[in-house]
């Protein structure tokens, strides 16, 4: 089994992007190396969540690193040092892979359409979501329509249930795959996330605050709607389930149709931070933490409700969960199993 490299997996910030703070007291009499460093780690330290971090000792670590001779590459190489030994979830990008992510090159989106699906055995409808790291809004958009039109079609051959297979979901950006799956998830807050400032910041497809109100819906889909019939739905998940993909285990968990199966997930359940520094390099900050819909807060591993590591019994525990249910949701056909 592959491990999931941290410097890659991350989920697209809530609340936008953050420039670098500079709190310089004396910048005259600092070289451009140190401000470039304590531009970082100022910011670093204000976005992050682990209030009680050294920040100063690696601040001064790093400063005292500084030679006549560094160049911005050993800069980017120190700061990435930094940052990854904070937590594993954040890290740097240098400014032609920061450039590269915002126009969907092919190194961070190599498969614009990483999902596939078709109705298997028992006639169950299954998925497979792979991470997505598409912030372009051409991207985005072209991968929220496709995957809706995916389930429309599954829908549309009137499946008993539904697996959703997330074991290979390293993460990307969390709203362009809510919207995408939106139709399974359906109206409501799913999850939220709450910043270094205690700042709440809800995951959503759709939802309205009184029963009166028009919906309000993730703006990457067009318009909301969700599928009226009512199926069990079995969520796969593993040790590469990471980031933003364990914000779409987050939106399943705890609903009384869904049924999470497999190992427990990577173990980043938190948000993070983009702050771009003075040559567009962005550092990306850990700088908030996941809670599911029931104020439970995570930051860390989500275990399934049935654990198996065996992709046989997987599958299994996936179809019980489907066809032993499914008469108590208006299903009159069930299958042997």
């Amino acid at each position: 089994m592959r491990k999931v490299e941290s410097a890659w997996v991350f989920f697209w910030a809530v609340g936008g992007l953050a420039f670098a703070l500079v709190a310089c007291e004396t910048p005259c009499s600092r070289s451009p190396l140190e401000s470039y460093l304590h531009q970082a780690f100022d910011s670093i330290e204000f976005y992050s969540i682990h209030a009680t971090y050294p920040f100063d000792s690696v601040r001064q670590a790093a400063l005292a690193q500084l030679t006549d001779s560094t160049t911005q590459a050993d800069l980017h190489s120190m700061l990435k040092n930094a940052v990854i030994g904070i937590d594993r979830h954040s890290f740097l990008l240098r400014p032609h892979e920061q450039n590269q992510l915002e126009q969907g090159h092919p190194d961070f989106v190599p498969d614009p359409y990483p999902f596939v699906g078709k109705i298997i055995e028992n006639n169950i409808a299954y998925v497979e979501i792979r991470g997505f790291s598409g912030i372009d809004s051409v991207s985005a958009d072209n991968y929220v329509d496709s995957l809706q039109s995916l389930l429309h079609h599954l829908h549309n051959r009137f499946p008993k249930g539904w697996i959703i297979d997330l074991r290979d979901n390293t993460g990307g950006n969390p709203y362009a795959m809510l919207a995408g799956l939106g139709p399974l998830i359906g109206e409501g807050i799913k999850a939220y996330s709450v910043d270094y400032s205690g700042k709440r910041s809800d995951y959503f497809y759709m939802k309205r605050t009184h029963v009166a109100d028009p919906y309000e819906h993730i703006e990457l889909a067009d318009s909301a709607y969700s599928f009226d019939d009512q199926r069990l739905i079995s969520v796969l998940i593993g040790p590469e389930t990471a980031s933003a993909g364990e914000v779409l285990v987050l939106a399943f968990k705890d609903n009384d149709e869904v049924c999470t199966i497999g190992e427990p997930t990577y173990g980043v359940t938190t948000g993070l931070t983009p702050c771009y520094l003075s040559d567009s390099a962005c550092i990306y900050i850990t700088s908030s933490v996941d809670y599911d819909r029931h104020g439970n807060a995570y930051g860390g591993k989500i275990q399934p409700d049935i654990f198996t590591s065996d992709p046989i019994q997987l599958f299994r525990q996936a179809s019980i969960h489907i066809l032993a249910n499914s008469c108590f949701f208006g299903d009159p056909n069930v299958g042997d199993f």
